[in-house]
């Protein structure tokens, strides 16, 4: 993590020599962002930084607080709109809005957001836990919230959701357009040497419009791949604070669909 470059992002993860996070620009890392009254990407706090940071070593956004003790990593950050103020997005900001420019009226919202990083420990060394909490500085009537989303480099192109219990991997056909699932997803690379796989338990038996993995592959313009942990609000008064948690696990896809049964099984029995 390059507090100056992403604020509180995740840039990097490397694993067995092997890099998982895409980086390309400020919205291509492990991250969160946020998405309100529908107005998609027109209002939409990012944790990296703005779309016009693009490749630069610098953020729009602004890192308030970082610290390590021990095992775990702790940030909070105060996140950038993902449009600048004016800009157009170029077509309608979503579906059920008119507007096809910024709604925002500076580069640096109030939205905070806060992440606790660390690893699970010996029992399963390939898993990160990561709890993250959102305030909210303004009252809204809805919220799509990228909990936590991960954007991986184009040769991650093979794509599955997982059943904990039964440990079955079902095939997935991803593309530009948003798929979703109620079970954990795990992309991986097609051979099966290197794959990155999310959990949440709140996502676990969800009403799908609520809370839900999203996942896609976008072929053009530098091939990524991308999870995501998403969850919807509403009625959100000010100062309101959400809290989350999205644990990641990283290795073959064999210790993949192994870290997250072990994780699954050691929360819920209460052993560690």
């Amino acid at each position: 993590m390059h507090p100056r470059i992403h604020a509180g992002a995740i840039d990097s993860l490397v694993f067995r020599g092997v890099q998982y996070v895409d980086n390309h620009d400020h919205g291509r890392q492990i991250q969160t962002a946020v998405q309100v009254d529908n107005l998609g990407e027109c209002f939409n706090p990012t944790e990296a930084g703005s779309r016009a940071d693009d490749a630069s070593h610098g953020t729009s956004s602004v890192i308030r607080k970082l610290s390590a003790s021990g095992n775990v990593l702790r940030t909070e950050t105060q996140g950038a709109f993902w449009l600048s103020p004016g800009e157009a997005y170029g077509r309608a900001c979503s579906p059920y809005r008119a507007e096809t420019g910024a709604q925002n009226n500076s580069i640096l919202s109030n939205y905070l957001i806060d992440r606790r990083t660390r690893f699970y420990g010996p029992s399963i060394p390939n898993l990160l836990i990561v709890d993250v909490s959102i305030t909210f500085p303004e009252t809204r009537q809805s919220a799509s919230i990228e909990a936590l989303t991960g954007y991986l480099p184009g040769s991650f192109r093979s794509f599955y959701s997982f059943d904990p219990q039964s440990r079955h991997l079902q095939p997935l056909a991803a593309g530009p357009e948003a798929g979703r699932t109620t079970e954990p997803v795990i992309i991986a690379t097609p051979d099966g040497r290197n794959a990155m796989g999310v959990f949440s338990r709140s996502i676990t038996g969800a009403h799908p419009d609520h809370a839900y993995y999203a996942y896609f592959y976008f072929p053009a313009g530098g091939a990524t791949a991308k999870w995501s942990c998403v969850f919807g609000e509403a009625q959100i008064h000010a100062g309101a604070t959400y809290h989350y948690s999205c644990p990641i696990a990283v290795g073959t896809l064999d210790e993949v669909t192994a870290a997250i049964a072990a994780y699954v099984e050691a929360t819920t029995t209460g052993r560690r």
